[in-house]
């Protein structure tokens, strides 16, 4: 496994989470796995000292950290990687993130050393897509001559979602190398979930109140600026409700810090800070429904997240969203970027809690049918099998 982050990188988002459980459910089916990343654990304060070891082996799992010596756009850096990648021993490379340094350099290793390259993007193909600034995007667009190179050299391209195939039919990648494999969590961490009113009492929320929760990174993609604006629309009228935001800074903190200044309702706006394993679960047991108001999201594991935890989701229509979010089965949809909208969403998840109790286990089901590990993990070990 070669990556830009691992665990405990949480702060990177989703993909941390998802790499982490195959490397999980790799080792449980007896794959010797050893583990290619950098030595940062927050990209927004990359200079922060982890106090990780270079080096750790972790039952029949070895864990390699390097130090970038430069980063540009996330891009971070690692050219001491490439002498234990090109002496050490293993058969198949599994390269993560599309746009990374990481990938580039597994794609090169693997031509040099004739070894099986299979590449998960993560969603990271077109999300250069929404980036702020011609100029980074233009360095996007540019890296793309790289990446069809790297897609030409491996056999298997794993797309999360069908949105993600579709994604990689438009890149122009063989469609014969694709091959549909979704994120799943361990079911196992949900299946007993922590009693409710540790999160509430920390933020001295009482339990007969409302808590409408943001869980994720704080990045302008996430759409977090909708939200608050939907939310500010109901306040008045929601007097028990409170707006509970979750999550480490993705570059947008101090933009929402200053929205939140002369916004209606912000006395009932929290911004709790990054919640990660356990402490997270507990944010959610303790919220009545999460909102996923993405601009841009290839799979959507915040839903699934949630869904473990009993708790519908209202999501906007983008990306996987609708097929995991669907709407009054599990949730709620509403149109990307659709303040008005978002906010009657908000007001009827309010006013229709046994409605929402409901939602909440169909879609727990929906996830253990479909996006356990024990409903998918076996597809990643036949593919690596091949």
């Amino acid at each position: 496994m070669i990556t830009p982050a691992f665990t405990p990188a949480d702060a990177f988002g989703g993909p941390v989470t998802a790499i982490m459980n195959q490397v999980k459910s790799l080792h449980k089916q007896g794959f010797s796995v050893k583990v290619y990343s950098t030595s940062v654990v927050d990209p927004q304060r990359p200079h922060l000292s982890s106090r990780l070891p270079s080096r750790e082996d972790v039952g029949n799992v070895t864990i390699k950290r390097y130090r970038p010596i430069f980063c540009i756009l996330g891009y971070w850096v690692t050219p001491t990687i490439m002498k234990d990648l090109l002496t050490d021993e293993f058969d198949i490379i599994h390269a993560h993130s599309a746009r990374s340094f990481q990938l580039d350099i597994a794609a090169l290793v693997s031509w040099i050393r004739h070894r099986k390259l299979i590449v998960s993007p993560h969603g990271s193909l077109y999300s250069y897509g929404l980036a702020s600034g011609q100029g980074k995007r233009l360095l996007f667009a540019a890296h793309n001559a790289i990446l069809k190179l790297v897609f030409r050299r491996a056999c298997k391209i794993i797309a999360t979602s069908s949105d993600e195939e579709n994604q990689f039919k438009r890149f122009g990648i063989d469609t014969e190398k694709i091959v549909c494999i979704p994120n799943f969590l361990d079911e196992t961490q949900y299946a007993k979930l922590p009693p409710a009113g540790a999160f509430r009492t920390e933020l001295g929320i009482g339990m007969h109140e409302k808590v409408i929760l943001f869980l994720g990174r704080i990045n302008e993609i996430k759409g977090l600026d909708v939200l608050l604006f939907a939310y500010s629309r109901i306040a008045n009228n929601a007097s028990d409700a409170w707006l509970v935001i979750v999550g480490p800074d993705g570059g947008y903190l101090s933009t929402i810090k200053k929205m939140l200044k002369g916004i209606v309702g912000s006395s009932h706006i929290v911004l709790a800070g990054p919640r990660f394993g356990v402490s997270k679960i507990q944010a959610l047991v303790d919220s009545d429904f999460v909102v996923v108001p993405s601009n841009y999201e290839s799979f959507g594991i915040t839903a699934i997240e949630a869904f473990l935890s009993g708790k519908p989701v209202i999501a906007s229509r983008v990306g996987n969203l609708p097929n995991l979010v669907r709407h009054n089965e599990t949730g709620l949809l509403f149109d990307k970027g659709n303040v008005n909208q978002l906010a009657e969403r908000l007001e009827w998840a309010l006013e229709n809690p046994k409605k929402l109790e409901l939602m909440g286990d169909r879609a727990r089901q929906l996830v253990l049918n479909l996006y356990s590990a024990q409903a998918v993990e076996n597809a990643l070990a036949l593919l690596l099998s091949e």
